[in-house]
């Protein structure tokens, strides 16, 4: 529970369920001793570690303010924010899901029958676009999860919960097995940010021209017939972000190479 605000509240909930819980990590402490808050795999071994020596069915893992959830299978193996997203959604949509520009295009995929609407990154479009579609589901490969139904806000206790009736059905590691795993390039280039704007300008004009379906709901993202690529300026630094997925791996390398060539020429 890594310490966090979930550090009572889950292993309680899931013990109600009739859950044998081994909590790691469940004593409040906003300096976070137990491990970084970040649900991320290499912050996780203790939780893999654990979860094979026990025999126990998956680990839970939050973040510090428990909107987060991600899990490990019984084999100790991370399983991450596209993989529960998609199980998640095939468990929930019949409709329409609402992800983010940056989750796989798996979903598309596995959901032939519905719409998927893609927003800017973060669980407050996400959650904003449930509203105004009436999706069933929402979530982002980060691991916020909302249900709609219960709630528009992410609810990692509640997801947990929500992970668990499904495990007590079909093993994780089952069902995960079932979601086709696309190739996923990323990288970034650096830009000088007091050129910003002009750079912007030739970028916007160079991704143009690659002659992709282009929405610029969040950065550009590339849509081709067999892939996608998604150039994003960072938040937090003076980079360039460049991420490209295709069902195949050659392709996916193509396609990275042709966007981040442009966005170097865009960069320069």
């Amino acid at each position: 529970c890594a310490c966090g605000a979930t550090a009572t509240i889950t292993p309680f909930l899931l013990r109600q369920m009739g859950c044998e819980v081994l909590a790691i990590n469940a004593q409040a402490d906003g300096h976070f001793p137990g491990r970084e808050p970040e649900p991320t795999e290499e912050n996780l071994g203790i939780l893999a570690s654990t979860v094979r020596a026990g025999n126990a069915d998956l680990g839970i893992a939050h973040d510090g303010d428990g909107d987060r959830m991600v899990a490990v299978d019984r084999e100790g193996r991370f399983v991450g924010g596209d993989a529960l997203l998609a199980l998640f959604a095939r468990q929930e949509v019949r409709r329409g899901l609402v992800v983010p520009v940056d989750a796989s295009m798996v979903l598309e995929d596995l959901l032939p029958n519905a719409k998927v609407w893609r927003t800017r990154v973060g669980d407050v479009y996400v959650a904003a676009e449930l509203k105004r579609r009436g999706a069933e589901f929402g979530g982002e490969p980060s691991g916020t999860w909302i249900f709609p139904k219960s709630t528009f806000c992410p609810d990692g206790v509640y997801a947990a919960a929500r992970l668990v009736a499904m495990v007590a059905v079909r093993p994780l590691d089952a069902m995960v097995a079932e979601v086709p795993r696309y190739p996923m390039i990323r990288g970034s280039i650096p830009f000088d940010p007091s050129r910003r704007a002009a750079i912007e300008s030739r970028l916007d004009a160079k991704l143009r021209s690659i002659g992709a379906d282009v929405t610029t709901v969040d950065g550009w993202r590339l849509q081709f017939n067999d892939g996608w690529s998604l150039v994003r300026f960072s938040g937090t630094e003076p980079k360039i972000r460049v991420m490209t997925e295709s069902r195949d791996t050659a392709r996916a390398n193509e396609i990275y190479s042709t966007v981040l060539s442009s966005a170097k020429g865009a960069a320069e």
